[in-house]
Formats: C-alpha cells, sequence, structure tokens
C-alpha cells in the first residue's frame, strides 16, 4: 500500500517521450502499489528529519500518508533550529509541535 523510499534522488527518473517519467516510482505503482514518497534530493539531516517525523505522524498518530507527509514538513519547516536533533530521532525537550491549519 505505501513505499517510502528515503534515498539520495530516490524520486529521479528518465522522460519518456509522451510516456512520462520512469524510475522506481513508476515501477512500484505498475507492481500495485498505491502510495510512493520519494526523495528528489541529495539526503541530509532536514530529509532525515522529515522521514523519521513522517513514520512519527504515520504509525504513532495514525495520519494518512499524505497528511503524515504534510505535518512533518511543517514541523522542519517551523522548527529549522531543531533539525539535528529532530534527524537523529531525539525529541527535543523544547520541542512543541504547532497545531496544523486546517
Amino acid at each position: 500500500d505505501l513505499a517510502a523510499l528515503s534515498a539520495c534522488d530516490s524520486g529521479l527518473g528518465e522522460a519518456a517521450a509522451g510516456q512520462g517519467m520512469f524510475g522506481l516510482q513508476t515501477a512500484l505503482h505498475v507492481a500495485g502499489c498505491r502510495r510512493v514518497v520519494a526523495s528528489l534530493w541529495k539526503v541530509d539531516a532536514a530529509a532525515a528529519a522529515v522521514m523519521r517525523l513522517f513514520y512519527r505522524r504515520l504509525w504513532a498518530d495514525g495520519l494518512m500518508p499524505a497528511a503524515a507527509l504534510r505535518a512533518a514538513q511543517l514541523e522542519v519547516r517551523r522548527n529549522p533550529t531543531l533539525i539535528p536533533k529532530l534527524a537523529r530521532g531525539d525529541r527535543a525537550p523544547d520541542f512543541t509541535p504547532r497545531p496544523l491549519p486546517p
């Protein structure tokens, strides 16, 4: 149902005229995976923080994948000074997630 590809550039592929993009992401969809989360960038501390928060929101909070990813991205964007701690998986003592807009 869900594949998360959090390696460097895992969402990249090659353009095929009239066919769209081909890559691992497309292969997973063709194989029947309904949702794919993949990175289009090099993995750094911010990307690691997003993925850790994504899994926390997905599994611990029970959010749907798109909502979990959005919440993780917003948390990292709103708390850039905590990226190193969040990337390691530490829950910073002063980290209180801000409520998400509706």
